[in-house]
């Protein structure tokens, strides 16, 4: 069997979060071990750890939700690009210029930059200066054909955009943003990806197990 890889933040009452979202929380239920057993209620935001946006979660006249997803944008080749980081970069994005370099050869993408190497998602504190992705980029990535984007942080967007103009764009073109990719023992290269959404029906997102297998 090839080598799997699992790409998927673990969740923690301590990871990181975005700002002004709850932190995890697992209770055990009050009748526990009544009969041998042992259960609990988990508390999650929906765009909580390695987490997969639906359409209805920037766009207010799309109700399409996490369970609407075509499934064969989730599963299927994939390239990990690893983005290098430079001290010419300006405000911590990834640019056309960037996306142009590559060769991209699938039409799912995964983002791995300095995010990783600082290891911003092993963290607890939220850190501002992620890398993300600029409009341009995000322009040149729809007309690549790409229908699934995966970054290794909270956002393909940088905190300060207001207007969600990444976001939009993406889900407008119904391409599948994948947040918190977890990328640190995985090299660049080309991969067959498995990323799962919990099917919670309405969602605007859901936590994703992300897998990655060799080719």
């Amino acid at each position: 069997m090839k080598k799997l890889y699992d790409a998927t933040m673990p969740i923690t009452s301590d990871m990181v979060i975005w700002p002004g979202e709850r932190k995890p929380q697992r209770q055990l239920d009050s009748i526990i071990k009544f009969d041998g057993s042992e259960t609990s209620t988990l508390t999650l935001n929906s765009h909580t750890g390695t987490h997969i946006d639906a359409p209805r979660h920037f766009l207010s006249d799309n109700e399409n939700s996490i369970t609407d997803i075509d499934l064969e944008k989730l599963i299927g080749p994939c390239h990990v690009f690893e983005i290098e980081d430079t001290e010419s970069r300006l405000n911590n994005v990834i640019t056309k210029q960037d996306i142009e370099k590559l060769n991209i050869q699938h039409p799912k993408v995964l983002f791995k930059t300095s995010n990783t190497k600082n290891n911003l998602l092993d963290k607890e504190d939220f850190e501002d200066t992620y890398i993300s992705i600029d409009i341009e980029a995000a322009h040149h990535l729809i007309k690549q054909d790409v229908h699934l984007v995966g970054i290794d942080y909270l956002s393909v967007e940088n905190q300060n955009n207001t207007s969600q103009e990444v976001h939009k764009a993406f889900l407008q073109n119904n391409i599948v943003i994948i947040e918190g990719v977890y990328l640190k023992h995985i090299i660049a290269g080309e991969y067959f990806i498995m990323a799962l959404p919990i099917p919670y029906v309405g969602s605007d997102g859901s936590p994703a197990r992300v897998i990655l297998q060799d080719l």
